[in-house]
């Protein structure tokens, strides 16, 4: 049993992917972006960011029939989580709804 070839919408899927993954580990050990993002932060903001990368092959068919394809990856880094303290009215609240409290 053979594997039928990836189609070119595939290929550059999977490569999109790899692209998205890479451009994500770079985002995240940088030290020049995290005190980038520390110094925005520090003034009162939440930064979010998004990097998009789209690709487009040529509009006609290529050997196999296919259409030109378009596709595009995106990295999204949204806010840090916050963490919040309860306060005895939310506790209260949540055990009203029979969740427990810890």
């Amino acid at each position: 049993m053979s594997e039928q070839p990836r189609s070119r919408s595939e290929e550059l899927h999977e490569l999109l992917s790899d692209l998205g993954r890479c451009v994500q580990e770079a985002v995240t050990n940088s030290s020049e972006v995290s005190a980038a993002l520390d110094r925005i932060r520090e003034r009162g903001y939440e930064p979010s960011f998004v990097v998009e990368t789209s690709v487009a092959s040529a509009s006609s068919p290529n050997a196999e029939g296919e259409a030109g394809i378009e596709m595009s990856v995106g990295v999204h880094r949204g806010p840090d989580p916050v963490e919040a303290a309860m306060t005895p009215l939310d506790k209260k609240f949540l055990r009203s709804l029979k969740i427990s409290v810890e």
